[in-house]
């Protein structure tokens, strides 16, 4: 791998971990809000996220995402005035349509509260929130100007402070009796500091800014429109997914249901960021050695991310499986238990999710992220569907369900892509042996689960000592693991 390679991998691998750090402490945050709140406040909440969310992508037109990549065209070309204007060219489109979007938000907030969400407080949630997302799409953007000048610490920081801030003030205002209104409040006060602390930096620091004029540019809004569009029609698909489950549920069966959900989701989601780092390694590595004709190369790393991800990712999800109801009662309370079932079945859905991860990341990588888009647009068609025809009888039940369905679509079409790329060659006999391992774990932590009687905190690490040292021999014992793969595994790593 080249020296220039060495540091994007570097650089992305701070970044990612800087990430997991602010995206733990999000979570953490999260279990916060379900200890201090009713399981129906806990859902009124995430709820107004996911409907405010869902159309406030759309309100930059994908200017604020474009900045991210014209900056850094433009600096290398010197073109200094070029970014100035792009940049407040996005702030005045944001700002026009969040003074829209709020104006209707504030005409239909009681509809919406009485019959959308259903609550007393739904009113004051939205237009609250509302104005909260306001301010904090000014921070997004000012992020994305981070990201296009290649100032990856500030770019990493902004939420690791948000959550914290969140979290600090949060508490302040549950302290002081504050209810539902306390996390909404944060977020506002979160977005306004962030906002005045970080809008300087952008400001004061880059001569973009200091030794240029605005002035109106015709055909440059035209370049940031045209690809800002591109961005939002690539996106959408991923909103859909992301949003259109909690948005139905709320619909269809209430907040609660909701507020279980909340939970379930985020917390089947912690065991993707364990195998998430290799979407973010694989894209300059794909890159390097598909431009370099280096096809064979290419396709033997592939075989061997898929391999060792699936060695990680099934013992991870049989714990999850196991201890389901053990995980949402000590982390949200015994009112969560009950999505249980959702968690176990989401689990499953997430280990196809990976594989998606790794496909993404090698289509984007050869140059065609067009097929990504494609097979996500395909997959956010059939959650949606699934999702109207089991959400009104299962509820959040036949939501993980959909959800589970729409990852394992993505991972059928992306692995037939790539066979048919010749750019995998699928290892039917391995992945058999490694389900099989997994399901012999799976049973050995259920039946120690089941024998021993002791304190909670003294038995998980039994059992995951016992049965992790039997996964570990097994894989050596049925050739899907070799000390001299390890070796070379080992060197690689010290190699970057």
């Amino acid at each position: 791998m080249t020296n220039y390679t060495k540091k994007a991998l570097k650089n992305v691998v701070i970044v990612f971990v800087i990430s997991i750090v602010a995206a733990f402490i999000g979570y953490f945050v999260r279990i916060f809000f379900a200890r201090n709140l009713t399981v129906e406040e806990f859902g009124l909440f995430y709820a107004t996220i996911a409907f405010l969310g869902f159309f406030s992508f759309f309100k930059g037109l994908g200017l604020d995402t474009a900045l991210a990549f014209f900056i850094p065209k433009f600096t290398a070309k010197s073109e200094f005035q070029n970014i100035k204007n792009s940049i407040i060219y996005a702030s005045i489109v944001l700002l026009v349509n969040n003074i829209i979007f709020l104006i209707i938000i504030l005409i239909f907030a009681k509809y919406l509260g009485v019959n959308f969400l259903k609550h007393d407080f739904g009113p004051i949630v939205l237009i609250l929130m509302a104005i909260s997302l306001f301010v904090d799409s000014f921070v997004l953007l000012i992020k994305s100007s981070f990201q296009g000048f290649q100032k990856m610490g500030l770019f990493s920081s902004v939420d690791i402070i948000r959550m914290i801030l969140i979290l600090a003030i949060s508490l302040i205002f549950f302290k002081m009796d504050y209810g539902i209104l306390s996390p909404v409040i944060a977020y506002i006060i979160t977005s306004l500091i962030l906002l005045f602390v970080y809008f300087p930096f952008l400001y004061k620091n880059f001569d973009a800014f200091t030794k240029n004029k605005f002035f109106w540019d015709k055909p440059l809004f035209k370049r940031l429109r045209k690809y800002g569009i591109q961005v939002i029609l690539i996106s959408s698909v991923g909103i859909v997914i992301g949003y259109s489950d909690q948005l139905m549920i709320t619909y269809f069966r209430g907040l609660e249901e909701v507020g279980i959900y909340s939970a379930v989701l985020p917390t089947a989601m912690l065991t993707w960021y364990i195998t998430s780092a290799i979407g973010y390694v694989l894209l300059p590595i794909t890159s390097e050695l598909w431009n370099k004709g280096m096809k064979t190369e290419l396709k033997k790393g592939i075989g061997l991310l898929y391999r060792f991800s699936l060695i990680l990712i099934l013992p991870v999800l049989s714990l999850l499986i196991i201890f389901s109801s053990i995980i949402l009662e000590l982390f949200y309370g015994s009112n969560y238990v009950i999505g249980s079932m959702a968690l176990k079945i989401l689990a499953i859905g997430i280990m196809f999710h990976t594989f998606q991860g790794i496909n993404g990341g090698i289509f984007s990588g050869i140059g065609e992220p067009g097929i990504n888009t494609k097979i996500i647009g395909i997959s956010a068609i059939l959650n949606i569907f699934f999702n109207f025809l089991l959400i009104p009888k299962f509820g959040f039940t036949g939501a993980a369900v959909a959800t589970a369905i729409s990852y394992l679509s993505m991972a059928l079409l992306g692995l037939y892509i790539l066979k048919k790329k010749n750019l995998i060659q699928i290892p039917y006999i391995r992945w058999i042996k490694n389900l099989a391992i997994s399901i012999v774990f799976l049973l050995i932590v259920n039946y120690l689960n089941l024998q021993m009687t002791m304190n909670l905190f003294v038995k998980i690490p039994l059992i995951l000592l016992v049965s992790g040292a039997i996964y570990v021999i097994s894989l050596f014992i049925w050739g899907l693991v070799t000390v001299s793969e390890v070796k070379e595994l080992l060197r690689r790593l010290r190699a970057t």
